[in-house]
């Protein structure tokens, strides 16, 4: 694997666990976090 792939998924699970904090109650934030993990 190359560092910047794995520099580059950390980032994107960092953005995509402060985007579900913002949205903890809206289920919206849940099913959105579940779609970009799946896309990943």
């Amino acid at each position: 694997m190359l560092p910047e792939g794995i520099f580059g998924g950390l980032t994107a699970l960092e953005e995509l666990y402060l985007y579900s904090n913002e949205l903890t109650m809206l289920p919206e934030g849940i099913f959105g976090g579940l779609t970009a993990l799946e896309e990943l």
